[in-house]
C-alpha cells in the first residue's frame, strides 16, 4: 500500500469550497503513479522489460466531497492482477479516516 497527504486548496475547490472531482482524480492517478517508485522490483522488472503502467478506467463512488482546508489521505493498493492487467484500489479518506471517495472495483 502506498498513500499521499494532501491539503484541499483554493485552487481544487469550486466557488463554494468544496473540492472538484477534477481534482478527486488528479490525487488518486498522483498516489498510483508515486506507488510505482516506492516498489523498486515493480519498477525494475518494468524497466526491464520495456513495460508501463497504464491507467485504463476508474470507476469511483463520491461519498461525500471534502470541503475547503481539509487534509486528506490518499491509498493505493494493489488486490489483483493477470498477465495483461492489475487491479488496484483508491481511496481518499479525510482526517478522521473516513472515506471521501472510494474506487469500486
Amino acid at each position: 500500500m502506498y498513500s499521499l497527504k494532501y491539503k484541499v486548496t483554493t485552487s481544487t475547490c469550486d466557488s463554494e469550497g468544496r473540492q472538484k472531482l477534477y481534482s478527486a482524480l488528479q490525487m488518486m492517478q498522483d498516489c498510483s503513479e508515486m506507488w510505482i517508485d516506492s516498489e523498486p522490483g515493480v519498477k525494475k522488472y518494468f524497466t526491464e522489460q520495456n513495460m508501463a503502467q497504464l491507467l485504463a478506467t476508474r470507476q469511483v463512488e463520491i461519498i461525500r466531497v471534502p470541503e475547503y482546508k481539509e487534509e486528506l489521505t490518499v491509498t493505493t493498493s494493489v488486490y489483483g492482477m493477470k498477465p495483461m492487467f492489475g487491479f488496484r484500489n483508491t481511496f481518499i479518506y479525510d482526517a478522521h479516516g473516513r472515506p471521501c471517495y472510494t474506487e469500486a472495483p
